[in-house]
């Protein structure tokens, strides 16, 4: 089903100059003047409606949106990495991956003013709304009112998360500030708990008035399952180590400025054993919202009869016991791929997705060279190999086994020291697929694009493509033709690219309609409960309660089940494994492999820029050396010098500093409450 866009009313709104646009870079100007036409906004039913939609605008942030290559923390992970030679091109996350970002804004992203700047446009609305608006009855009646203020609460309150995630401790902004406010009358930072406190409550507020669902033209608008979901993504946030007796910064307070109860302190640097259970708590509720209230369930079946034959997934390099294993198996690739595919209206699993033109943007995530027009000699134009992944992702998979790569096994995988060479017995044309691609978890091939496997199944003019990245006439590295655009890892992503893409031999693409950004789905809220209830019982914490540790066991499994993969068995929990990149060894705890779960299940939908931070887990995971990838960034390689692991770019690295992101310097500046990042 097609979705409708709510946003395309916001943009009448935008050119009748109704919603006054805010384009400043300054925090302190977080609503802009007033302007002649503003009453206009609120005039009628359809312009105040815009003028809503227009509150929403701030959500289709790129940096908010886990589909958009130019996300600057989507990249800047162990999941994916840019080509080196994109460098030039996008600075910003290079910087950072280098840990030599600077406060200028040539230097940072700048969601610190975007966040505030629609907060400033919640503001503006309401304010609007319980003026002109009533002038004019504008809502059909008082619940309709109510409710679109409800809205813009949860609006504000998510846009707050999202400054709160990046920053840490940030200024709350309750009200218009006004324009002729004294330097002296503006806020600093406020602490990190009480920012939370307060958002859990607005998040709690607006999801008493708004409705648990949506009709298929108001997908995306607020409902009360998205207001407890982010509330326990908050909670989460909160009762993790960054913020939660692990800040590395203890000394970093704000000389200027007291939060009611705190003082000049940020951030609480003791345990805290309550925010797990307050946590846990809010998981509950928003599972119950969604489950309950709204109706939502995990996907486990997509329309196999009008979509790809199974017959195409035939090369994927798994020893099946006999047909009926294998068409299983098959069912739960193309599966795995439609999840992230399928509109709101047709996937219950999905709590929260918005549409924005562009925002998918296939062509970075496609592979060089799909195909020529035979009669042009041109080559498809829009395959651009930007999305890079990681061995440290092909290291992170589970084997079919439900086992990690490192582990022991039962079933027939290859010890390290074979990995990277032929597998015996690949389908005529895969021959160069290597052993560390073999026998290895649906998710995996739904996923995950490699040499001499194919890419989607319908690609090439309906048939799949077999990649070759060692070959400048094929995927492989070509400086003459695409000097930027390159598989440097050897590898590419396929998550949220249509299963039924397909690219003719004149060039013309089917398949590639736009479909949702998922923002947040139920697998999610499983995750979160199981990490909850991990920690609950983590047996390093005070107060630890074994009895947890089977939630956190019956939601993981419930997620491996509907992916395909055996469940978690009690002999995995407390084994130790070499990590494959550095050779240090690492017990599997249950907080280990709850992690594991949501690295995988959660892969390159954007949780991971943000996971590693609140674990207080950098140079684990993106320390110098840490991202690596086989030698695609080479010209026509031989097989074994293709199949060896490198480090991406030896100048990626992670300090402490990197924990928190920085402001604009300007903020500093202009605001004598206002203090910088530590570190920065």
């Amino acid at each position: 089903m097609k979705l409708n866009n709510i946003f395309k009313y916001a943009v009448v709104a935008l050119a009748a100059g109704t919603m006054v646009g805010v384009t400043s870079c300054d925090y302190l100007d977080v609503v802009p003047p007033e302007q002649p036409g503003l009453e206009d906004s609120m005039k009628t039913h359809k312009a105040a409606l815009g003028f809503l939609y227009s509150c929403y605008a701030g959500t289709t942030n790129q940096n908010l949106l886990n589909t958009d290559y130019r996300n600057g923390f989507a990249g800047n992970t162990d999941e994916w990495v840019w080509p080196n030679e994109q460098e030039s091109a996008y600075p910003v996350p290079f910087a950072q991956a280098k840990n030599t970002q600077t406060t200028s804004l040539s230097n940072i992203t700048h969601t610190w003013g975007n966040m505030y700047q629609f907060i400033g446009q919640c503001l503006l609305f309401e304010e609007q709304l319980k003026t002109v608006g009533r002038k004019y009855e504008v809502c059909e009646n008082d619940a309709e009112e109510a409710e679109w203020l409800a809205e813009t609460r949860f609006l504000k309150a998510f846009y707050h998360f999202v400054l709160l995630r990046l920053y840490g401790p940030i200024p709350l902004t309750l009200e218009r500030i006004p324009m002729d406010t004294p330097s002296s009358g503006y806020a600093g930072r406020s602490h990190f708990d009480y920012c939370v406190q307060y958002l859990a409550n607005e998040f709690d507020e607006a999801a008493r008035v708004l409705p648990a669902t949506r009709d298929s033209q108001n997908i995306g608008r607020a409902t009360s399952v998205m207001a407890k979901a982010m509330k326990a993504r908050l909670l989460l946030l909160a009762a993790s180590d960054l913020f939660n007796g692990k800040f590395p910064y203890p000394e970093w307070k704000n000389p200027k400025f007291e939060t009611p109860g705190y003082g000049k302190e940020l951030i609480s640097h003791t345990y805290d054993r309550q925010k797990w259970v307050d946590a846990y708590d809010a998981a509950i509720e928003a599972i119950e919202e969604a489950e309950t209230a709204g109706g939502h369930s995990l996907m486990y079946d997509y329309e196999e009869e009008a979509n790809v034959p199974l017959s195409t997934m035939e090369w994927i390099p798994v020893d099946f016991e006999d047909d009926v294993e294998r068409d299983e198996f098959l069912r739960k690739v193309m599966l795995n791929r439609y999840i992230h595919t399928t509109s709101q209206s047709d996937n219950p699993e999905i709590l929260w997705s918005v549409k924005t033109t562009g925002s998918l943007l296939e062509a970075h995530r496609l592979p060089l060279k799909i195909i020529k027009n035979p009669n042009t000699n041109q080559w498809f134009a829009s395959g651009w190999s930007v999305v890079n992944t990681t061995l440290n992702t092909v290291y992170n998979f589970l084997c079919m086994d439900g086992r990690l790569p490192a582990e022991s096994h039962e079933i027939d995988f290859s010890t390290r020291s074979d990995w990277f060479k032929r597998m015996t017995g690949a389908k005529a044309g895969h021959e160069d697929i290597i052993n560390l691609m073999r026998n290895r978890e649906p998710r995996f091939y739904a996923w995950i694009a490699f040499d001499g496997g194919n890419f989607l199944n319908r690609l090439k003019n309906g048939s799949p493509l077999t990649l070759n990245f060692k070959s400048s006439e094929a995927q492989g590295y070509n400086p003459a033709n695409e000097p930027k655009n390159l598989a440097s890892t050897g590898l590419l992503a396929m998550k949220h690219i249509n299963p039924v893409y397909s690219v003719s031999d004149n060039l013309t693409v089917t398949g590639g309609i736009e479909h949702p950004v998922v923002m947040c789905r139920l697998t999610e809220l499983y995750l979160t409960l199981a990490e909850c209830a991990a920690e609950l019982a983590n047996p390093d914490r005070p107060g630890a309660d074994p009895a947890y540790a089977e939630v956190a066991l019956e939601y993981l499994n419930t997620i491996r089940d509907r992916a395909g993969v055996p469940a978690l068995t009690s002999d995995q929990i407390g084994t130790t494994i070499n990590n494959p990149l550095n050779n240090s060894p690492k017990t599997m705890t249950l907080v280990e492999w709850v992690r594991q779960e949501r690295f995988i299940e959660l892969w390159d939908e954007g949780h991971r820029y943000y996971d590693i931070r609140r674990w207080v887990a950098g140079p684990e995971y993106i320390g110098t050396g840490m991202r690596q990838g086989l030698t695609g960034n080479v010209q026509n390689p031989k097989f074994e010098e293709f199949n060896t692991p490198r480090v991406c770019n030896p100048n990626f690295t992670f300090g402490n500093r990197q924990y928190l992101y920085p402001i604009f310097i300007n903020e500093v500046y202009k605001n004598p409450q206002m203090i910088q990042a530590p570190g920065f």
